[in-house]
């Protein structure tokens, strides 16, 4: 007596019909190859679009932040390093410094996601706490310019770029959602609470908190250490 296939067991008994393969597609002859090529094409992995399990093992306590398309860290680290040491060493370790638009969309995300994390960088109390951020600007023949990756990318910065000082009047949800493209706050800005220093020359940014208030200053000394500022490394894979 001869054997049925599993496959045509299974669908005996759930009573379904086995579709026929048809000989050409689109005009192409349809072969084993061929269905091959696309077993294997539909079988590969899609890429992370969240934290959790289907994070590479070596980047626990790591999120994954589709919007940036960047793994960034939870816990913050180089505390101790001036902002040319923190890249040098994020480099040595495969990291590297968010920059403003990634540091806004991780803002968002973790206001979302990790309430502890936003918390932890938002909070208006003690003690200081403060982010170290991929721009460094610098002032050339046709205007001001802002350095990403770690001073080898330059580009121009926006026109609509608000330069002037605003104390207790920017609005930190504002600037999460409707930046410049570096990142920056616009010159229509609505008023809030966030401080804001403008961009100048030879200096860099940082997001910080402390009991007045959060600040976002664009101004600060690249070679300062300054033990209260931070870095949340970021990985792309």
């Amino acid at each position: 007596m001869r054997r049925e296939t599993p496959l045509k067991v299974f669908h005996k008994r759930s009573k379904m019909k086995i579709p026929k393969i048809p000989d050409t597609f689109m005009g192409v002859p349809v072969s084993n190859e061929t269905l091959k090529r696309v077993l294997e094409g539909t079988a590969k992995p899609a890429k992370p679009k969240t934290q959790g399990n289907s994070q590479p093992a070596n980047l626990d306590g790591f999120d994954y932040i589709d919007s940036i398309g960047l793994y960034v860290a939870r816990e913050r680290t180089l505390q101790d390093k001036n902002w040319h040491e923190a890249h040098e060493e994020l480099q040595k370790q495969g990291y590297r410094m968010l920059t403003i638009p990634e540091f806004n969309k991780y803002l968002l995300y973790a206001r979302a996601n990790l309430p502890d994390v936003y918390e932890d960088i938002t909070a208006v109390r003690n003690p200081v706490r403060g982010e170290r951020l991929d721009a460094y600007f610098e002032r050339r023949d046709d205007g001001l310019y802002v350095l990403t990756e770690n001073k080898t990318k330059a580009e121009k910065l926006d026109d609509n770029t608000l330069m002037k000082y605003r104390i207790f009047r920017i609005s930190l949800k504002d600037w999460l959602n409707n930046p410049t493209k570096q990142g920056l706050p616009r010159k229509d800005v609505k008023s809030g609470s966030l401080h804001y220093w403008h961009p100048i020359n030879s200096r860099v940014a940082r997001f910080g908190a402390d009991s007045v208030g959060t600040l976002l200053v664009c101004d600060l000394d690249p070679d300062g250490p300054y033990s209260w500022l931070w870095v949340h490394p970021a990985k792309k894979i």
